[in-house]
Protein backbone atom coordinates (compact mmCIF):
# COMPACT_ATOMS: atom_id res chain seq x y z
CA UNK A 1 0.00 0.00 0.00
CA UNK A 2 1.30 3.30 -0.97
CA UNK A 3 2.31 5.81 2.07
CA UNK A 4 0.58 9.11 1.87
CA UNK A 5 2.55 12.23 0.45
CA UNK A 6 4.31 14.09 3.63
CA UNK A 7 3.97 17.98 3.35
CA UNK A 8 6.46 18.79 6.01
CA UNK A 9 9.26 21.57 5.73
CA UNK A 10 12.07 22.87 7.71
CA UNK A 11 14.60 25.57 7.61
CA UNK A 12 18.03 24.53 9.01
CA UNK A 13 21.57 26.31 9.15
CA UNK A 14 23.92 24.02 6.71
CA UNK A 15 27.91 24.38 6.35
CA UNK A 16 29.27 27.79 4.61
CA UNK A 17 26.82 29.96 6.45
CA UNK A 18 23.97 29.30 4.38
CA UNK A 19 20.29 28.18 5.46
CA UNK A 20 18.36 25.28 3.44
CA UNK A 21 14.40 24.50 3.22
CA UNK A 22 14.26 20.97 3.21
CA UNK A 23 11.19 18.53 3.19
CA UNK A 24 8.92 16.95 1.35
CA UNK A 25 5.89 18.77 -0.40
CA UNK A 26 3.03 16.38 -2.00
CA UNK A 27 5.28 13.75 -2.41
CA UNK A 28 8.02 15.95 -4.11
CA UNK A 29 11.51 16.72 -2.28
CA UNK A 30 12.67 20.15 -1.82
CA UNK A 31 15.97 21.34 -1.08
CA UNK A 32 16.54 25.35 -1.50
CA UNK A 33 19.81 26.94 -0.01
CA UNK A 34 20.11 30.66 0.58
CA UNK A 35 21.85 33.08 2.61
CA UNK A 36 18.76 34.82 3.26
CA UNK A 37 16.31 33.54 6.03
CA UNK A 38 13.64 35.08 5.61
CA UNK A 39 13.48 34.59 1.80
CA UNK A 40 13.34 30.91 2.73
CA UNK A 41 10.85 31.66 5.25
CA UNK A 42 8.55 33.28 2.71
CA UNK A 43 8.76 30.44 0.42
CA UNK A 44 7.72 27.85 3.19
CA UNK A 45 4.73 30.21 4.04
CA UNK A 46 3.86 29.58 -0.21
CA UNK A 47 3.76 26.23 0.28
CA UNK A 48 1.75 25.70 3.01
CA UNK A 49 -0.86 28.50 1.09
CA UNK A 50 -0.73 26.36 -1.63
CA UNK A 51 -2.17 23.54 0.78
CA UNK A 52 -4.65 25.22 2.16
CA UNK A 53 -6.31 26.23 -1.44
CA UNK A 54 -9.43 24.91 -2.97
CA UNK A 55 -8.39 22.47 -5.57
CA UNK A 56 -9.10 23.30 -8.61
CA UNK A 57 -12.25 22.67 -10.49
CA UNK A 58 -12.49 20.94 -14.16
CA UNK A 59 -15.89 22.37 -14.75
CA UNK A 60 -17.07 25.46 -13.67
CA UNK A 61 -20.72 25.60 -12.00
CA UNK A 62 -23.47 27.39 -14.63
CA UNK A 63 -27.01 28.49 -14.01
CA UNK A 64 -29.68 26.26 -15.59
CA UNK A 65 -33.14 25.33 -15.66
CA UNK A 66 -32.71 21.94 -16.20
CA UNK A 67 -33.73 19.53 -13.74
CA UNK A 68 -31.58 16.79 -12.20
CA UNK A 69 -33.18 14.15 -14.78
CA UNK A 70 -32.62 16.55 -17.63
CA UNK A 71 -29.19 17.12 -17.39
CA UNK A 72 -28.45 13.54 -16.86
CA UNK A 73 -30.39 12.78 -19.82
CA UNK A 74 -28.37 15.60 -21.65
CA UNK A 75 -25.34 14.17 -20.58
CA UNK A 76 -26.13 10.87 -21.96
CA UNK A 77 -27.36 12.26 -25.44
CA UNK A 78 -23.98 14.59 -26.09
CA UNK A 79 -22.04 11.04 -25.42
CA UNK A 80 -24.19 9.55 -27.27
CA UNK A 81 -24.26 12.13 -30.02
CA UNK A 82 -20.30 11.83 -30.69
CA UNK A 83 -19.03 14.64 -32.79
CA UNK A 84 -22.29 15.81 -33.93
CA UNK A 85 -24.28 18.76 -32.16
CA UNK A 86 -26.79 17.29 -30.03
CA UNK A 87 -29.08 20.72 -31.10
CA UNK A 88 -28.41 19.01 -34.92
CA UNK A 89 -29.38 15.66 -33.55
CA UNK A 90 -33.16 16.97 -32.09
CA UNK A 91 -33.46 18.76 -35.19
CA UNK A 92 -33.22 15.82 -37.29
CA UNK A 93 -35.80 14.31 -34.55
CA UNK A 94 -37.84 16.85 -35.41
CA UNK A 95 -38.52 15.02 -38.86
CA UNK A 96 -39.91 11.93 -37.99
CA UNK A 97 -41.19 12.09 -34.15
CA UNK A 98 -44.26 13.70 -32.77
CA UNK A 99 -45.42 15.43 -29.91
CA UNK A 100 -47.97 13.65 -27.59
CA UNK A 101 -48.15 10.12 -25.79
CA UNK A 102 -46.12 7.13 -27.46
CA UNK A 103 -48.41 5.03 -29.36
CA UNK A 104 -47.53 1.44 -28.13
CA UNK A 105 -46.87 -1.03 -31.16
CA UNK A 106 -50.01 -3.59 -30.16
CA UNK A 107 -52.82 -0.41 -29.69
CA UNK A 108 -50.85 0.84 -33.67
CA UNK A 109 -51.30 -3.02 -34.79
CA UNK A 110 -55.04 -3.29 -33.80
CA UNK A 111 -55.71 0.07 -35.03
CA UNK A 112 -54.55 -1.27 -38.17
CA UNK A 113 -56.23 -4.36 -38.42
CA UNK A 114 -59.63 -2.42 -37.51
CA UNK A 115 -58.96 -0.06 -40.90
CA UNK A 116 -58.46 -2.96 -43.20
CA UNK A 117 -61.64 -4.77 -41.96
CA UNK A 118 -63.49 -1.95 -42.72
CA UNK A 119 -61.85 -1.55 -45.84
CA UNK A 120 -63.08 -4.71 -47.00
CA UNK A 121 -59.72 -6.62 -46.82
CA UNK A 122 -59.91 -10.47 -47.19
CA UNK A 123 -60.54 -12.30 -43.83
CA UNK A 124 -57.06 -14.12 -44.96
CA UNK A 125 -55.00 -11.15 -45.83
CA UNK A 126 -55.62 -9.49 -42.31
CA UNK A 127 -54.26 -12.68 -40.36
CA UNK A 128 -51.39 -13.04 -42.23
CA UNK A 129 -50.59 -9.05 -42.07
CA UNK A 130 -51.57 -9.69 -38.19
CA UNK A 131 -48.92 -12.87 -37.93
CA UNK A 132 -45.78 -11.30 -39.56
CA UNK A 133 -46.73 -7.87 -37.27
CA UNK A 134 -46.93 -9.65 -34.49
CA UNK A 135 -43.85 -11.35 -34.68
CA UNK A 136 -42.19 -8.37 -35.40
CA UNK A 137 -43.45 -6.57 -31.90
CA UNK A 138 -42.10 -9.82 -30.12
CA UNK A 139 -38.35 -9.03 -31.68
CA UNK A 140 -38.92 -5.08 -30.95
CA UNK A 141 -39.92 -6.24 -27.14
CA UNK A 142 -37.00 -8.13 -26.52
CA UNK A 143 -34.68 -4.94 -27.81
CA UNK A 144 -36.79 -2.70 -25.27
CA UNK A 145 -38.58 -1.16 -28.22
CA UNK A 146 -42.38 -0.59 -27.20
CA UNK A 147 -43.68 2.23 -29.40
CA UNK A 148 -44.02 3.47 -32.96
CA UNK A 149 -41.43 6.68 -32.05
CA UNK A 150 -38.89 4.20 -31.08
CA UNK A 151 -38.68 1.98 -34.17
CA UNK A 152 -35.81 2.81 -35.99
CA UNK A 153 -34.66 1.83 -39.81
CA UNK A 154 -32.11 -0.64 -38.54
CA UNK A 155 -35.09 -2.28 -36.32
CA UNK A 156 -36.87 -3.66 -39.72
CA UNK A 157 -33.95 -4.21 -41.87
CA UNK A 158 -32.22 -6.72 -38.89
CA UNK A 159 -36.00 -8.33 -38.64
CA UNK A 160 -36.88 -8.61 -42.91
CA UNK A 161 -32.99 -10.30 -43.34
CA UNK A 162 -32.99 -12.43 -40.21
CA UNK A 163 -31.89 -16.06 -40.58
CA UNK A 164 -31.66 -18.38 -43.44
CA UNK A 165 -35.47 -17.72 -45.32
CA UNK A 166 -36.37 -17.37 -48.83
CA UNK A 167 -36.33 -13.84 -50.51
CA UNK A 168 -39.64 -14.39 -51.65
CA UNK A 169 -40.28 -14.57 -47.76
CA UNK A 170 -38.71 -11.57 -47.03
CA UNK A 171 -40.17 -9.60 -49.32
CA UNK A 172 -43.94 -10.37 -47.91
CA UNK A 173 -42.53 -9.26 -44.48
CA UNK A 174 -41.19 -6.32 -45.91
CA UNK A 175 -44.21 -5.51 -47.93
CA UNK A 176 -46.19 -5.84 -44.14
CA UNK A 177 -44.50 -4.09 -42.15
CA UNK A 178 -44.21 -1.15 -45.06
CA UNK A 179 -47.44 -0.86 -45.39
CA UNK A 180 -48.06 -0.76 -41.85
CA UNK A 181 -45.38 1.74 -41.16
CA UNK A 182 -47.13 4.03 -43.95
CA UNK A 183 -50.56 3.66 -41.83
CA UNK A 184 -48.36 5.66 -38.58
CA UNK A 185 -48.11 8.47 -40.51
CA UNK A 186 -51.70 8.02 -41.97
CA UNK A 187 -52.13 8.93 -37.81
CA UNK A 188 -49.42 11.40 -37.57
CA UNK A 189 -48.25 9.30 -34.73
CA UNK A 190 -44.83 9.54 -36.86
CA UNK A 191 -44.14 12.25 -39.39
CA UNK A 192 -41.56 10.30 -41.51
CA UNK A 193 -41.67 6.72 -42.25
CA UNK A 194 -38.71 4.72 -40.47
CA UNK A 195 -38.79 1.80 -43.17
CA UNK A 196 -36.39 2.66 -45.49
CA UNK A 197 -35.66 -1.47 -46.62
CA UNK A 198 -34.68 -1.48 -50.21
CA UNK A 199 -37.52 -2.98 -52.07
CA UNK A 200 -36.58 -3.29 -55.82
CA UNK A 201 -33.35 -5.06 -54.37
CA UNK A 202 -35.67 -7.46 -52.60
CA UNK A 203 -38.59 -8.07 -55.72
CA UNK A 204 -35.46 -8.52 -57.65
CA UNK A 205 -33.86 -11.24 -55.01
CA UNK A 206 -37.39 -12.72 -54.64
CA UNK A 207 -37.86 -13.00 -58.76
CA UNK A 208 -37.11 -16.74 -60.11
CA UNK A 209 -33.71 -16.25 -61.97
CA UNK A 210 -34.50 -19.64 -63.67
CA UNK A 211 -35.73 -20.05 -67.13
CA UNK A 212 -39.15 -20.30 -67.43
CA UNK A 213 -41.43 -23.52 -68.21
CA UNK A 214 -44.70 -24.62 -68.96
CA UNK A 215 -45.58 -28.40 -68.57
CA UNK A 216 -45.96 -30.90 -71.91
CA UNK A 217 -49.50 -32.03 -73.01
CA UNK A 218 -48.93 -35.01 -71.53
CA UNK A 219 -48.03 -34.17 -68.63
CA UNK A 220 -50.57 -31.38 -67.75
CA UNK A 221 -53.11 -34.80 -68.51
CA UNK A 222 -51.19 -36.63 -66.20
CA UNK A 223 -51.56 -34.36 -63.94
CA UNK A 224 -55.45 -33.95 -64.68
CA UNK A 225 -55.72 -37.58 -64.56
CA UNK A 226 -53.71 -38.14 -60.86
CA UNK A 227 -56.31 -35.29 -58.81
CA UNK A 228 -58.99 -36.82 -60.61
CA UNK A 229 -57.73 -40.34 -58.97
CA UNK A 230 -56.84 -39.25 -55.75
CA UNK A 231 -59.35 -35.81 -55.19
CA UNK A 232 -61.88 -36.99 -57.33
CA UNK A 233 -63.85 -34.22 -59.41
CA UNK A 234 -63.32 -31.23 -57.49
CA UNK A 235 -59.59 -31.72 -57.32
CA UNK A 236 -59.56 -32.55 -60.91
CA UNK A 237 -61.46 -28.93 -61.33
CA UNK A 238 -58.74 -26.63 -59.54
CA UNK A 239 -56.21 -28.67 -62.23
CA UNK A 240 -58.94 -27.66 -65.15
CA UNK A 241 -59.82 -24.12 -64.16
CA UNK A 242 -55.87 -23.02 -63.09
CA UNK A 243 -54.40 -24.98 -66.45
CA UNK A 244 -56.98 -25.05 -69.52
CA UNK A 245 -58.91 -21.54 -67.93
CA UNK A 246 -56.00 -19.89 -66.38
CA UNK A 247 -57.07 -18.59 -63.12
CA UNK A 248 -54.50 -17.98 -60.53
CA UNK A 249 -54.53 -19.83 -57.08
CA UNK A 250 -56.67 -17.56 -55.36
CA UNK A 251 -59.00 -17.38 -58.00
CA UNK A 252 -59.87 -21.31 -58.76
CA UNK A 253 -60.41 -21.07 -55.01
CA UNK A 254 -63.40 -18.14 -54.97
CA UNK A 255 -65.23 -19.75 -58.36
CA UNK A 256 -67.94 -20.68 -57.14
CA UNK A 257 -71.07 -22.89 -58.63
CA UNK A 258 -73.14 -20.03 -60.04
CA UNK A 259 -69.68 -18.82 -61.41
CA UNK A 260 -69.73 -21.68 -63.74
CA UNK A 261 -72.12 -21.14 -67.02
CA UNK A 262 -72.25 -24.45 -68.96
CA UNK A 263 -76.42 -23.93 -70.59
CA UNK A 264 -75.26 -21.32 -73.26
CA UNK A 265 -73.65 -22.02 -76.78
CA UNK A 266 -70.40 -21.44 -75.35
CA UNK A 267 -69.66 -22.46 -71.84
CA UNK A 268 -67.55 -20.15 -69.74
CA UNK A 269 -66.27 -19.59 -65.89
CA UNK A 270 -66.78 -16.12 -64.62
CA UNK A 271 -63.52 -15.23 -62.96
CA UNK A 272 -63.47 -12.17 -60.32
CA UNK A 273 -60.20 -11.41 -59.32
CA UNK A 274 -58.78 -9.47 -56.36
CA UNK A 275 -55.35 -8.90 -56.99
CA UNK A 276 -54.17 -4.99 -57.42
CA UNK A 277 -53.69 -4.17 -61.48
CA UNK A 278 -55.28 -6.99 -63.27
CA UNK A 279 -58.32 -7.11 -64.86
CA UNK A 280 -61.31 -6.87 -62.24
CA UNK A 281 -63.34 -9.09 -63.58
CA UNK A 282 -63.53 -11.74 -67.03
CA UNK A 283 -64.99 -14.72 -68.70
CA UNK A 284 -62.84 -17.87 -69.63
CA UNK A 285 -64.00 -20.49 -72.31
CA UNK A 286 -64.25 -23.44 -71.17
CA UNK A 287 -62.12 -25.91 -73.66
CA UNK A 288 -64.38 -29.65 -74.21
CA UNK A 289 -61.38 -31.78 -72.65
CA UNK A 290 -62.26 -30.44 -69.60
CA UNK A 291 -65.91 -29.99 -69.47
CA UNK A 292 -67.34 -32.81 -68.26
CA UNK A 293 -64.60 -32.68 -65.42
CA UNK A 294 -66.16 -29.12 -64.29
CA UNK A 295 -69.79 -30.58 -64.99
CA UNK A 296 -68.70 -33.00 -62.34
CA UNK A 297 -67.64 -31.27 -59.78
CA UNK A 298 -70.16 -27.94 -59.94
CA UNK A 299 -72.97 -31.06 -59.67
CA UNK A 300 -70.87 -32.47 -56.66
CA UNK A 301 -70.49 -29.06 -55.28
CA UNK A 302 -74.27 -28.09 -55.06
CA UNK A 303 -75.11 -31.52 -53.77
CA UNK A 304 -72.89 -31.06 -51.03
CA UNK A 305 -74.03 -27.57 -50.31
CA UNK A 306 -70.29 -25.95 -51.05
CA UNK A 307 -69.82 -22.38 -51.51
CA UNK A 308 -66.82 -23.02 -53.88
CA UNK A 309 -66.01 -25.51 -56.61
CA UNK A 310 -62.43 -26.95 -56.67
CA UNK A 311 -60.90 -29.16 -54.06
CA UNK A 312 -57.13 -28.04 -52.30
CA UNK A 313 -55.32 -29.88 -49.92
CA UNK A 314 -51.67 -28.82 -50.29
CA UNK A 315 -50.60 -32.66 -48.64
CA UNK A 316 -53.34 -34.14 -50.86
CA UNK A 317 -51.46 -31.76 -53.65
CA UNK A 318 -47.67 -32.24 -53.30
CA UNK A 319 -49.23 -36.07 -53.30
CA UNK A 320 -51.02 -35.84 -56.70
CA UNK A 321 -47.99 -34.18 -58.25
CA UNK A 322 -45.94 -36.80 -57.36
CA UNK A 323 -48.19 -39.43 -58.67
CA UNK A 324 -48.33 -37.68 -61.94
CA UNK A 325 -44.34 -37.84 -62.13
CA UNK A 326 -43.91 -33.85 -61.41
CA UNK A 327 -42.57 -34.06 -58.13
CA UNK A 328 -40.09 -36.12 -55.62
CA UNK A 329 -40.97 -36.50 -52.03
CA UNK A 330 -38.67 -37.08 -49.38
CA UNK A 331 -38.06 -38.91 -45.86
CA UNK A 332 -40.76 -37.36 -43.31
CA UNK A 333 -38.92 -34.43 -41.09
CA UNK A 334 -40.91 -32.98 -38.39
CA UNK A 335 -43.91 -34.70 -39.47
CA UNK A 336 -43.94 -33.17 -42.93
CA UNK A 337 -42.24 -34.51 -46.46
CA UNK A 338 -40.49 -32.44 -48.25
CA UNK A 339 -41.22 -32.10 -51.86
CA UNK A 340 -38.51 -31.67 -55.20
CA UNK A 341 -39.23 -30.81 -58.45
CA UNK A 342 -36.96 -29.94 -61.47
CA UNK A 343 -40.32 -29.27 -63.72
CA UNK A 344 -42.36 -27.17 -60.93
CA UNK A 345 -42.37 -23.22 -60.94
CA UNK A 346 -45.10 -20.57 -59.76
CA UNK A 347 -48.12 -20.69 -62.05
CA UNK A 348 -46.57 -22.64 -64.55
CA UNK A 349 -50.17 -24.75 -64.65
CA UNK A 350 -51.53 -20.82 -65.87
CA UNK A 351 -48.38 -20.37 -68.14
CA UNK A 352 -48.88 -23.80 -69.55
CA UNK A 353 -52.84 -23.11 -70.53
CA UNK A 354 -52.06 -19.81 -72.26
CA UNK A 355 -48.68 -20.89 -74.00
CA UNK A 356 -51.05 -23.19 -75.42
CA UNK A 357 -54.35 -21.15 -76.00
CA UNK A 358 -51.98 -18.64 -78.09
CA UNK A 359 -50.32 -21.15 -80.19
CA UNK A 360 -53.77 -22.28 -81.29
CA UNK A 361 -55.77 -18.82 -81.69
CA UNK A 362 -52.41 -16.57 -82.73
CA UNK A 363 -54.80 -13.74 -80.64
CA UNK A 364 -52.87 -11.53 -78.49
CA UNK A 365 -55.73 -9.58 -77.42
CA UNK A 366 -57.86 -12.33 -77.20
CA UNK A 367 -55.16 -14.42 -75.05
CA UNK A 368 -54.69 -10.97 -72.49
CA UNK A 369 -58.25 -10.58 -72.24
CA UNK A 370 -58.65 -14.36 -71.05
CA UNK A 371 -56.00 -13.96 -69.21
CA UNK A 372 -56.78 -10.71 -66.88
CA UNK A 373 -53.78 -9.00 -67.86
CA UNK A 374 -53.39 -5.89 -68.95
CA UNK A 375 -50.44 -5.73 -71.35
CA UNK A 376 -49.11 -8.24 -73.51
CA UNK A 377 -45.94 -7.65 -73.02
CA UNK A 378 -46.36 -9.63 -70.46
CA UNK A 379 -46.33 -12.80 -71.63
CA UNK A 380 -43.08 -12.30 -74.27
CA UNK A 381 -41.30 -14.56 -71.44
CA UNK A 382 -43.42 -17.84 -72.13
CA UNK A 383 -46.10 -17.55 -75.03
CA UNK A 384 -43.27 -19.11 -77.30
CA UNK A 385 -42.56 -22.12 -75.31
CA UNK A 386 -44.87 -24.73 -76.91
CA UNK A 387 -43.73 -26.84 -79.54
CA UNK A 388 -44.96 -26.89 -82.63
CA UNK A 389 -48.36 -28.13 -82.95
CA UNK A 390 -48.55 -28.88 -79.50
CA UNK A 391 -51.38 -26.95 -78.99
CA UNK A 392 -53.94 -29.95 -79.88
CA UNK A 393 -52.58 -32.53 -77.83
CA UNK A 394 -53.25 -30.00 -74.92
CA UNK A 395 -56.63 -29.32 -76.01
CA UNK A 396 -57.14 -32.95 -77.22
Amino acid sequence: MARPPRNTLTIRIVSGGLFQLTGRFKGERIRIRSQDFDDLEAKRLDYEQLLLAPPARTQSLRMTRLTEAQLRDAEAAVERAGERSLLACVIASDRVMVTGDPVPLSTALTDWLERQESRGRYERTIEGNMGRARAFIAEMASLGVHSVGEVRPEHFETWIYRGKRADYTRKGDASVLQAWANHWIMRKWVKESPFEVDMRDLKTRARAMELPRILTPEQAHALLAAANARGGARMAAYVALSCWCFARHAEVMRVTPTDMRFDGKVPVVEIRPRKRGTVSYRTVTVPACVLDILKAAKAEAVQAGSEFVASYGRVRWDGVREAAGLAERGKTKNKKRPVVSAVWQENILRHTGLSYLFQQTGDMKEVTRQAGNSSATAFAHYLNLPIEGASDAFFG
